[in-house]
């Protein structure tokens, strides 16, 4: 008889589950001026991403040391990008031992120099961080192959 009350409220849960499964027990809203623009939509993903990761960086709980944000810097202004790059450089210097791994397409980022006015802003040289550069040559691609 227990078994069978149990399994009721199991079902009964992941039923309430099914139908709320996109209802989240908080709200948490951030405003950026000109949010309707894709590229302040996606900086909402990366302050917020940043914002939490860095707490627990700073408050030592026990997280991975790293994050990972893959692409989601497409539509963000290249200032924009700078500003942030920055903003963890100042950050990876007080906190020790995490990693901030990123994706970029070659149009988002100047790596070679040649957008001078993009590099002066970075109080760091981005080639001394890059690990891998991969591109479409397929030589240059994560496997040296394609799928």
């Amino acid at each position: 008889m227990w078994a069978l009350s149990m399994k009721r409220e199991l079902y009964t849960l992941i039923q309430k589950f099914r139908v709320n499964k996109y209802v989240a027990p908080i709200s948490i809203s951030i405003q950026i001026p000109k949010a309707d623009a894709l590229g302040q939509e996606r900086l909402k993903i990366v302050s917020y991403d940043l914002m939490v990761f860095l707490n627990n960086r700073r408050t030592h709980r026990r997280n991975p040391d790293f994050l990972i944000h893959d692409g989601v810097y497409h539509a963000i202004s290249r200032r924009t990008i700078s500003h942030v790059l920055n903003y963890v450089y100042h950050k990876a210097n007080r906190l020790e031992n995490f990693q901030y791994i990123l994706t970029f397409n070659e149009d988002e980022i100047d790596f070679n120099g040649k957008n001078n006015d993009q590099i002066e802003k970075l109080k760091f040289d981005l080639s001394d961080y890059i690990i891998a550069q991969l591109s479409d040559d397929q030589e240059k691609t994560l496997f040296k192959r394609f799928f």
